[in-house]
């Protein structure tokens, strides 16, 4: 496969050096980015680039090349409704975030989800069904899913893998962008217990000033390094000054003119996107929300499509008496580049008098490639090959249960501790009325409250899988959602244009399912997970005269809210009668 990548890259590259790209623009509008190919987020790298709609909905969006609708896909969350566009040379479109299909592919897509009685739905598409032409229209823009503003989320994706490719790589000229990325700060990690920066077994941060056009340390006091050390640095691309602080495409770092290290962010397969932990200073990022990428390959990191030329996993060895000269390059795609240069000293590590050290025996060493089960007191945890990073020494704590709990509060290690893959957890709990054990869940325990994780309970054990450390116990869930109308209004008259809007909401397990009838019939209905919003449009089964809506929603545990509504129908304007 990764020949296969290469290959393809090499053709692409030569096609776009001589300007001819096989895609044209999906959007009849200037081009402006709210984010780019690569971006850092939480727990996953952004797959595509979303494209501005001049902060509105309804754009229409058009087809970037030849092919045919080979997939529809309508979440309450996520890219919302999407279509994917097959390609005749090797390429699927993906467009995300839509408001609304065309109107034939709206009208079947709509009949498929009265038929299977679905409010969310995924459809597949032979060629033949929807083939689309370059430049045809085919959806209008919108901000469905977990959407923060209008947008369309585009990617491109090789078909055979079904691996995102950077979509600037065919579209940099429609972007254009003359501003260098912008460095922050510098940060020098330890990478062992022999290491030092400044004296010291600890990862300083450092921070920079532009000065002419490159950016040098504000502490102008040379850094001595002893030992093994690797560079972390945090930095975003303005693109051409706009408001957002958008992902650079690619950074490199230089010692003494050597290039040691060097990722560039091409094409990433979503099996790999959760390895954007180990980029990350992930400890830095959940303490402090800031994000350095770290210039080092820990040995569990098999994100193996960013990375150039990495000598010795990033990780340099510092002499004493010698001088170095540490240069960062980052770049956009467009190549503007910023540099950072500052010397550092190699320096004999410091001379610490011997303590007898103290074993900590609460800690169990656990290692990255190998499978591990434990049991310590009342819990179980079995974390899989690969499942860590790098090894770690594993802390298991139990303390006394809060109000309103049904186990003690376990601690499983650090939430500062990335997770590539899960962990199956078995715990002791207390005993439970038999009337609430289905309504009994493990919590996450956090900064907002407790949030519920999907678990089983058997006998006296509570089982679940994380893919974080942190704080977990056990607890109830006996309320059903919030279900409050928006626009509803005592005597509302409404027609088939009207859209009744509600605020849904579940405070802890989370929505399940909803649903409405309308008139006794089932009526399709859209959830917005982000903005808990539930729209209702009155397009069928409406009749002359009273008119009885019946909602209801549950949560992960069952518990059900239910609400009818009750409104009358607008009677026709003598225009309306005479279209008819």
């Amino acid at each position: 496969m990764r020949k296969y990548l290469a290959f393809t890259f090499f053709l692409l590259a030569g096609n776009l050096l001589l300007g001819q790209s096989p895609f044209v623009s999906p959007l009849k509008i200037p081009m402006r980015l709210a984010a780019t190919f690569a971006e850092l987020r939480p727990n996953h790298f952004h797959m595509g680039i979303d494209i501005r709609t001049q902060e509105v909905e309804g754009k229409k969006v058009y087809a970037i090349a030849d092919g045919y609708i080979s997939r529809i896909k309508i979440k309450r969350g996520g890219y919302g409704k999407a279509i994917y566009i097959t390609h005749p040379n090797g390429y699927t479109s993906v467009y995300g975030h839509l408001q609304r299909f065309r109107k034939d592919i709206d009208d079947y897509v709509k009949t498929r989800q009265y038929q299977k009685k679905q409010n969310e739905i995924e459809l597949f598409f032979p060629p033949g069904k929807f083939p689309l032409k370059q430049n045809e229209f085919f959806a209008y823009s919108g901000n469905t899913g977990y959407s923060s503003g209008p947008h369309v989320h585009f990617e491109i994706r090789h078909t055979q893998s079904e691996a995102p490719v950077n979509p600037l790589l065919f579209f940099a000229d429609k972007v254009p962008d003359k501003t260098s990325p912008y460095i922050g700060k510098i940060k020098i990690y330890p990478y062992d217990s022999k290491a030092f920066v400044n004296n010291k077994n600890t990862a300083p941060e450092f921070s920079v000033s532009k000065q002419g056009n490159h950016y040098i340390l504000k502490n102008k006091d040379t850094i001595q390094l002893s030992g093994n050390i690797y560079f972390g640095i945090n930095t975003y691309d303005p693109f051409n000054n706009w408001r957002n602080k958008n992902g650079v495409y690619s950074i490199k770092l230089f010692i003494n003119q050597e290039l040691i290290y060097q990722h560039q962010m091409d094409s990433i397969s979503y099996s790999k996107n959760r390895y954007v932990n180990s980029l990350l200073d992930y400890d830095e990022y959940i303490r402090l929300k800031r994000k350095f990428q770290r210039c080092y390959i820990a040995p569990g990191n098999f994100l193996h499509s960013i990375y150039k030329t990495v000598k010795n996993r990033g990780i340099y060895n510092f002499q004493a008496g010698k001088d170095y000269e540490i240069r960062f390059e980052v770049s956009d795609i467009h190549g503007n580049t910023s540099q950072c240069i500052f010397p550092v000293k190699g320096k004999n590590a410091p001379h610490t008098p011997k303590k007898e050290s103290k074993i900590d025996r609460s800690l169990i060493p656990v290692r990255y490639d190998r499978a591990t089960s434990i049991r310590k007191d009342s819990i179980h945890i079995t974390i899989p090959q690969y499942a860590l990073y790098e090894n770690i020494n594993l802390c298991l704590r139990q303390r006394k249960k809060r109000k309103g709990m049904y186990a003690p509060i376990y601690s499983i290690h650090r939430k500062t501790v990335p997770l590539q893959k899960s962990c199956a957890i078995k715990f002791i709990i207390d005993s439970i009325p038999a009337r609430l054990r289905s309504k009994a869940t493990v919590v996450q325990l956090g900064k907002k409250g407790p949030s519920s994780i999907a678990s089983k309970i058997s006998g006296d054990t509570a089982l679940f899988s994380i893919r974080e450390f942190g704080d977990y116990s056990l607890m109830l869930d006996t309320v059903p959602p919030q279900l409050r109308a928006i626009n509803i209004s005592k005597n509302k008259l409404v027609s088939e244009k009207t859209v009744l809007r509600f605020r849904l909401n579940d405070a802890m397990s989370g929505i399940k399912d909803y649903q409405a009838f309308l008139n006794g019939n089932w009526l399709l209905l859209e959830y917005n997970s982000r903005r808990k919003e539930l729209r209702c449009p009155l397009e069928r089964y409406l009749k002359e005269g009273k008119n009885e809506l019946i909602i209801s929603a549950g949560d992960q545990l069952n518990n059900t809210v239910i609400k009818k509504y009750h409104f009358s129908k607008k009677a026709k304007t003598g225009k309306e009668k005479s279209k008819k």
